[in-house]
């Protein structure tokens, strides 16, 4: 059983209300059908997600199929989040400690040792496409850097992305310094 399939099939609202009426007590298509509002296939397909996802099982009772939650399902989520709580209690969240690789890599890097040089100043980069300073978090066609002093701007730089998205910024900022 794998969490990010059973997380995606009670995903969807309607998937989540009907496991958590299976919860309560063991139900037929119809029933959850006239319960919810929903046609029948409706109930249905989605009883299928969720028997697929190994969330319930069905037991034939006369001319019903009757859905029920299976247990081990239900540890397993259980198990699972449990798991996720430990690990995020066991997280440093003091705010003046990173432990991310890339902060790590890049403070052996030459960017790390330009910024120490010079504190006074700051390095701003935005995106920027058609002379104007545009606000995505996805792909740009330029960069614009502002070195910021005193609350002024000294030197504005616009550089080609040549291929990075926003998150690598850095990228862009190194090939700044290597063209001052």
């Amino acid at each position: 059983m794998e969490l990010s399939t059973c997380l995606k099939a009670l995903g969807d609202p309607t998937r989540f209300i009907i496991f958590q009426h299976l919860l309560i007590r063991k139900h037929c298509t119809r029933s959850l059908s006239r319960k919810l509002g929903f046609t029948e296939a409706t109930i249905s397909q989605h009883l299928k997600i969720l028997h697929e996802a190994g969330l319930m099982y069905k037991e034939k009772y006369g001319y019903h199929m009757h859905y029920l939650p299976t247990q081990e399902a239900l540890d397993f989520l259980a198990s699972s989040f449990e798991e996720m709580r430990q690990a995020s209690l066991a997280l440093n969240r003091d705010p003046k400690v990173c432990q991310c690789e890339y902060r790590q890599q890049m403070e052996n890097e030459p960017v790390g040792q330009i910024l120490e040089k010079d504190r006074d100043t700051m390095r701003i980069a935005v995106a920027y496409e058609n002379g104007q300073i545009f606000q995505h978090f996805g792909r740009t066609e330029q960069f614009k850097f502002y070195d910021v002093q005193d609350g002024t701007v000294k030197a504005a730089q616009v550089v080609s992305a040549d291929g990075y998205t926003q998150k690598y910024v850095d990228a862009a900022y190194r090939i700044t310094e290597e063209k001052t």
